[in-house]
């Protein structure tokens, strides 16, 4: 059994024919150019016509090659259907970029986008005919970007089984369904019946975006029934979290488009969920590490050391013992006293110069504590060369939430003048890190802004990196907390009466961003009595509700998570609040204050096909 689902000119077969690719999962990626006939008839065409040419990924993804292209450039039957314009790229030869992108045609055809380029991978792949092509890993993003960028164009058929003795594939048969002239496909939800789409949910609009909530629903919902407070362990009916790994993919694929030349370098000290990691990882993100812990949970999941970058000035000795062990080179530094230290323990270490900036726009702000001012660059760069080290960019970092995109720009301008100050010592620096600092509210702008210094002061030869954090994960992850105790307060002067609730999470729990990270959780309504009111009316902060506080579960007095919120409902005890945007700096930093636990639940799924592929969901 197969299925086809098109996308304008390009079509995806599923199958879960083993000789094709191995299972559980497999899909090619092809367009009409891959038929032998031209434009190709609706009648049937094997599946074997595609297997010597197609491309076998370890995810069991791959990419059929397309004709070569190169001397006519792009051609309307390869373009997208106009009534349709993508929704992040403007070049007409949008389907010449992604087959370019890969790197399968012979040569590079005109006007081909380099932004789609970018989206594809960091490095070049670059695949001839005449190579065995069959044994060659591709870009990790072979599935990704034709969900991403036109999800709204997938529909799905089943192809009959077909007998064939002589097709190895005797029960896969591709249907043509190369769309006529006339022929419109709207984005309105298509019904999405594939093998690796949640079969709960059947039906998906523009970027998925009816299936996050509804997949997040049902996951508090079951774990939230399946807990008999009556009756219950301890433990039991603790705070958990929901992960929607496909967020993480779809942030990453914004990324993407909006910094084209800004390599991530994941900051794990943010979120170091093992699935996240997992997911960037496939994504073919770098990671930043902080400390020898992080380096070495990264190294565990098989992620390269050459994908690691210490981002720490003031590293203890052991750490950097261990980061030499592990050929991890990449590491930054702001003083002096940090180059004698990696003169004695890895002087063949790569070092980034980190410089101060002004982050008096972020929400946490680190030039006071990290980075070198301008005054003395030039003399570290001076000892560095005395000491024979190898120093290879330079990094800064603008603060954690930052907001003005003026930060961006002075700070690219300070790193351009310390990069010809290396080379007047003799250094030939090829990358810049610019840093962390990005909001997923702010990201279009400051990404702008960014892109737009970069493309002034730095040569498109030296490479960049960055190290979102945030960005990344804060909206990927919903907190549900279990009310524990209610306290009524009434008031002298009125007779309204408001309620002070105490969940099972607090300051010194999930929610210590409030007071480290300048966050402002905001309580929704999951369940009241036995009403679930997720992502509703009900669940919201109301005018003229009742008034609550709410409160950790500790002794001590400073740990409210809410001062004041008013909803319709008489809340109780037994009742479940939810908090979105939960995923940065939250259960990584919880501690065991009073001898609560720190170690909550992440119920994980996965609302993009792509990262449920990359990462063998169910």
């Amino acid at each position: 059994m197969a299925q086809l689902i098109q996308l304008t000119n390009y079509f995806v077969l599923i199958t879960h024919d083993d000789a094709v690719c191995p299972p559980p999962h497999q899909f090619f990626i092809f367009s009409p150019a891959n038929f032998t006939t031209s434009p190709p008839s609706r009648a049937s065409t094997s599946a074997s016509a595609f297997r010597s040419s197609s491309l076998p990924y370890r995810h069991c993804i791959a990419l059929l090659a397309a004709n070569d292209t190169s001397s006519r450039g792009p051609s309307p039957t390869h373009q997208l259907n106009p009534a349709i314009p993508p929704r992040h790229l403007d070049n007409p030869g949008f389907s010449e970029s992604i087959l370019t992108a890969f790197g399968h045609l012979k040569g590079n055809p005109p006007n081909t986008a380099p932004a789609a380029a970018s989206l594809v991978s960091d490095q070049d792949y670059s695949l001839r005919p005449n190579r065995d092509i069959l044994n060659t890993r591709p870009p990790p993003f072979a599935a990704i970007l034709l969900h991403a960028v036109y999800p709204c164009l997938f529909r799905a058929l089943t192809t009959p089984k077909r007998n064939n003795p002589n097709n190895p594939l005797s029960s896969t048969v591709l249907e043509d369904m190369s769309p006529s002239a006339t022929e419109t496909i709207t984005t309105t939800p298509t019904h999405l019946d594939s093998y690796f789409e949640n079969s709960k949910c059947a039906y998906i609009e523009l970027n998925g975006a009816n299936i996050p909530k509804q997949l997040i629903e049902d996951a508090l919902k079951t774990r939230v029934e399946d807990i008999d407070h009556d009756s219950c362990e301890a433990g039991d009916e603790d705070a958990f979290f929901v992960a929607d790994l496909g967020e993480v993919y779809r942030q990453h694929m914004r990324w993407k488009l909006n910094l084209p030349r800004v390599r991530p370098f994941y900051a794990v000290k943010c979120n170091p969920d093992p699935q996240v990691i997992r997911l960037l990882g496939e994504l073919g993100t770098g990671f930043d590490c902080a400390s020898k812990a992080e380096i070495e949970q990264v190294l565990k999941m098989d992620i390269e050391p050459e994908r690691i970058i210490y981002a720490q000035p003031c590293k203890t000795n052991s750490y950097v013992r261990y980061a030499a062990s592990q050929g991890v080179k990449q590491m930054t530094f702001d003083n002096a006293d940090e180059l004698y230290k990696m003169k004695k323990l890895y002087p063949d270490a790569e070092l980034f110069l980190r410089i101060s900036t002004d982050d008096s726009s972020s929400l946490c702000r680190l030039s006071l504590k990290f980075g070198a001012t301008l005054d003395t660059t030039d003399e570290l760069l001076a000892l560095a060369k005395e000491l024979q080290l190898n120093v290879v960019g330079v990094s800064f970092h603008v603060g954690s939430g930052a907001s003005d995109p003026l930060a961006f720009l002075k700070a690219v301008q300070d790193a351009r003048m310390v990069f010809d100050q290396a080379a007047a010592h003799g250094f030939s620096l090829h990358t810049l890190d610019v840093g962390g600092g990005f909001c997923s509210e702010t990201f279009e702008e400051m990404a702008a802004a960014l892109s737009a210094a970069l493309d002034e002061y730095i040569p498109g030869h030296i490479r960049i990196i960055g190290e979102p954090g945030r960005y990344y994960v804060a909206s990927a992850f919903t907190l549900a907390c279990h009310v524990i105790a209610r306290r009524t307060i009434s008031d002298p002067p009125s007779t309204e009466q408001s309620h002070m609730l105490y969940l099972n999470d607090g300051l010194y729990g999930n929610f210590s961003s409030i007071m480290f990270d300048h966050q402002n959780p905001i309580a929704q309504v999951l369940r009241s009595g036995r009403q679930f009111c997720f992502d509703t009316i009900a669940s919201r902060e109301s005018r003229g509700g009742t008034e609550y506080s709410i409160w950790g579960p500790t002794c001590d007095g400073i740990d409210r998570i809410t001062e004041s919120i008013r909803f319709d409902h008489t809340l109780d005890i037994g009742d479940w609040l939810y908090f979105e945007n939960m995923g940065a700096y939250t259960k990584c930093s919880a501690t065991r204050f009073n001898g609560f636990s720190d170690a909550h639940d992440v119920i994980y799924v996965a609302s993009e096909p792509g990262a449920k592929a990359l990462l063998g969901m169910k």
